[in-house]
């Protein structure tokens, strides 16, 4: 992954790792859409010159360029590489949106990302291991490793003592992620 740093005015680009306490603030907001919302630099060079800090909020406004390097600063900054993060970009409209509400379904949506990284993204935001959309992510993860060692099923207590094991949860918290699961058709 690649961020930008400003320091004394210039920027810098870092490939790893990323600077991100540059990057966001305490609630996870890119610097970028601070800026945007407060219409105010964050970082202002020495001697009182703030017109990089200003090119960077006025060429940054509502535009769809300014979406996507907020996007692109905002998944890098959670760890995602730029190959992936260009793609959840394409994928979703409001992608900080999408991906702050349920990161877990980027496994589904975009090729190449499984449990593990979603997981991950999903821990750095915030996620309890308890929640729902872990839980249900993680049943779909051991279905399709099942599945990908050539079964076609699995007996439903097996699933659980996976789950639990994988996931690290409690037993009880399985079997209504597992009934939200088959109400959507995503297990029979």
């Amino acid at each position: 992954p690649s961020s930008i740093m400003i320091i004394h005015g210039r920027m810098l680009h870092y490939n790893y790792p990323p600077p991100s306490i540059l990057l966001t603030d305490e609630k996870n907001n890119t610097l970028y859409s601070k800026m945007k919302k407060e219409k105010q630099s964050i970082i202002h060079p020495p001697g009182g010159k703030t017109s990089l800090s200003n090119q960077l909020i006025s060429g940054h406004g509502g535009n769809e360029q300014g979406r996507i390097k907020d996007a692109m600063i905002f998944l890098q900054s959670h760890g995602v590489g730029s190959g992936f993060a260009v793609r959840i970009v394409k994928k979703y409209e409001d992608t900080i949106a999408a991906v702050r509400k349920n990161p877990y379904r980027l496994e589904r949506d975009i090729r190449g990302i499984g449990f593990k990284t979603a997981d991950h993204i999903a821990a750095q935001l915030g996620f309890a291991r308890e929640a729902p959309e872990r839980i249900e992510a993680g049943l779909r993860y051991i279905l399709n490793k099942v599945a990908d060692d050539g079964h076609v099923f699995v007996p439903e207590k097996e699933l659980i003592d996976r789950g639990r094991s994988v996931l690290e949860v409690s037993e009880e918290l399985l079997p209504p992620a597992l009934d939200s699961l088959q109400a959507s058709d995503t297990a029979v």
